[in-house]
C-alpha cells in the first residue's frame, strides 16, 4: 500500500512553500481522480442514486431517507472525504459502473466505520481534509431540496478535487486556514492545475461556479505558520488517544474546551453515550464513565449548583475516551 506522508507540525512560510514541501505529496494522482470522476458521473446519471450528504447533527450518521422527488439521501460525516482520498491516492480502478455503485453505497459514513475499514489513513497522517466549495448543507434536513441541489451537494463532499489538505499537527491547526479565501483561492488555482482535464466540468457538477469567481486574486505568498506544539501531550492527542467504537451517542454539543453541563448530562441513562467536541479533541463517556472518571466534578459547586464545569486543558484522565471525530 502506499504509504501517506506525515504532516509537518511545525512550518513559518509562504503558502506556495508549504505547498510544494508538503501538500503536493498528499493530492492524488490525476489518473486516479480521472478515473473516479467518469465514474461518479455516471453514478449521478442513474436513475436511483444515495446521494451522500454531510449532516449538522439533524439526522443520524448513516440514516436514508428521501426528498420530496424520490431522490435518496445518506447523511455523513466527513468520513466520504477519507475514503475517496483512500480510493485515489491508492489508485484504486472499478470493473464497471455497477461495481463502483456498490461500492458508494457502501462508503463509511461515521469515523468508527471509517476506522473499521481502514480508509482513515490521511487523518491518522496528521493531514485534515478540508474542501474547497463547501459541503455542508444550508440547514438541516430539507425534503423540499431538489435532485440537482442534493446532487452538488453530494458531488460536493465526496469529489477529491473538492478536497485538499492541510497540516493538523497540533491538532486544530488547520482550522486557522481551512476556510479562508486566500487560501481558498490559492488552493483552487493547485487543484485546477493538476487536474486541468475535468476541472471545468467538476465545478459545473458541483455548482461552484459563482464562489470561484467571487475568491480574491491567488497569492502563494501569503505566510503559513504551524506553531510547534508545547511538550503538554496535546499535539498528540488525536493520535494516542483511543478510539471508541460502536457507541450510540445520545448527547452530543460543541464547546471551546472539555465542558460538562449538568442539565443536559443528567437526565441520560447510565449507559448513554455524550460527545464533547472541543479544539483539542472530541471525547465521549458514557454517563457511568463520566460519572467513575469524574467523581471530583460531580461533587463540585460548579456542577452542583452552577449545573456546568468546564477544563481550560483536558486532563491526562480524559484522553482514553478521546475519539478521532469531525467536530463539524
Amino acid at each position: 500500500m502506499r504509504p501517506i506522508p506525515s504532516s509537518p507540525s511545525s512550518y513559518d512560510g509562504s503558502l506556495d512553500g508549504l505547498y510544494e514541501e508538503h501538500l503536493a505529496a498528499v493530492l492524488p494522482l490525476p489518473e486516479a481522480v480521472f478515473r473516479l470522476h467518469k465514474f461518479l458521473k455516471q453514478y449521478v446519471s442513474g436513475p436511483n442514486p444515495i446521494l451522500l450528504l454531510r449532516n449538522r447533527g439533524v439526522d443520524r450518521r448513516g440514516e436514508t431517507y428521501g426528498l420530496s422527488d424520490g431522490t435518496r439521501i445518506r447523511s455523513t460525516d466527513n468520513s466520504p472525504a477519507w475514503w475517496m482520498h483512500h480510493l485515489t491516492f491508492q489508485g484504486a480502478d472499478f470493473g464497471s459502473a455497477g461495481e463502483f455503485a456498490r461500492e458508494v453505497e457502501a462508503v463509511p459514513c461515521h469515523i468508527f466505520e471509517n476506522a473499521k475499514a481502514g480508509t482513515r489513513g490521511i487523518n491518522r497522517a496528521g493531514w485534515y481534509v478540508a474542501h474547497l466549495l463547501r459541503a455542508l448543507p444550508p440547514g438541516g434536513r430539507n425534503v423540499a431540496m431538489t435532485r440537482a441541489t442534493a446532487t452538488q451537494l453530494f458531488i460536493r463532499n465526496v469529489h477529491p478535487m473538492n478536497h485538499f489538505y492541510l497540516p493538523d499537527r497540533p491538532r486544530g491547526a488547520a482550522r486557522r486556514y481551512e476556510g479562508r479565501p486566500d487560501v481558498l483561492s490559492y488552493m483552487a488555482l493547485r487543484l485546477a492545475e493538476r487536474y486541468g482535464g475535468l476541472w471545468d466540468e467538476f465545478i459545473d457538477m458541483a455548482g461552484g461556479r459563482s464562489e470561484i469567481a467571487a475568491l480574491p486574486n491567488p497569492n502563494g505568498a501569503i505566510s503559513y505558520t504551524i506553531e510547534t506544539a508545547e511538550d503538554n501531550g496535546i499535539g498528540q492527542r488525536e493520535f494516542t488517544g483511543v478510539l471508541v467504537e460502536g457507541r450510540e451517542v445520545k448527547l452530543r454539543y460543541s464547546k471551546n474546551r472539555l465542558w460538562f453541563m449538568a442539565d443536559a448530562i443528567e437526565p441520560l441513562g447510565w449507559a448513554d453515550a455524550f460527545q464533547v467536541d472541543t479544539p483539542d479533541g472530541s471525547f465521549v463517556f458514557t454517563k457511568r464513565e463520566f460519572y467513575d472518571t469524574f467523581s471530583n466534578v460531580i461533587a463540585s459547586h460548579s456542577y452542583r449548583v452552577d449545573r456546568r464545569y468546564h477544563m481550560k486543558t483536558p486532563p491526562r484522565k480524559a484522553m482514553r475516551f478521546m475519539v478521532l471525530a469531525d467536530p463539524k
